[in-house]
């Protein structure tokens, strides 16, 4: 089993993801998932 780290970047509008390589070298960008406002989580 590899380890890899998840990289998580909230901004107001969007989060920002990215995965380390297996080395734990380089950060590869993944899609990014829209940020809901507080009033909008149920």
């Amino acid at each position: 089993m590899s380890t890899r780290i998840l990289a998580l970047d909230h901004g107001t509008v969007r989060i920002g993801v990215a995965i380390s390589d297996d080395m734990l070298m380089i950060a590869q960008p993944e899609p990014y998932v829209p940020a809901e406002p507080p009033e909008a989580i149920e």
